[in-house]
């Protein structure tokens, strides 16, 4: 297999974990608590087996960051304006430390395989 290939499957890999951890962090910011008790709904609280762990894997794996930063946000703050403005405030940071690994993903990528 060709390391160009390698590097560009790993490259989109890592880009699209990233938008869809950006992704749902932006609908959070929007619908607010719909999206989170719709994801919630899909955790299993006790799992049990194989596949209920999976499940609660996938379903941290997309929606992790913005469950974890809506909660943290709603223990801290009262105000809804405040909760909001918080968790735009933690997109953003996801946004700027996902390019940051991006490009030293992609950069250390480039440097050992080309």
């Amino acid at each position: 297999m060709n390391r160009y290939l390698i590097v560009e499957a790993i490259r989109y890999v890592v880009l699209a974990a990233i938008g869809f951890q950006a992704a749902v962090s932006l609908v959070t910011v929007i619908v607010g608590w719909v999206i989170i008790e719709y994801n919630e709904w899909g955790i299993y609280p006790e799992p049990s087996n194989f596949l209920e762990k999976g499940q609660n894997l996938i379903m941290y794996g997309f929606a992790g960051f913005a469950i974890y930063t809506y909660r943290k946000a709603e223990q801290e703050f009262s105000n809804g304006f405040v909760r909001k403005a918080v968790h735009l405030l933690a997109f953003i940071a996801l946004m700027i430390v996902g390019g940051i690994i991006y490009y030293a993903m992609y950069g250390t990528l480039k440097f050992v395989f080309y």
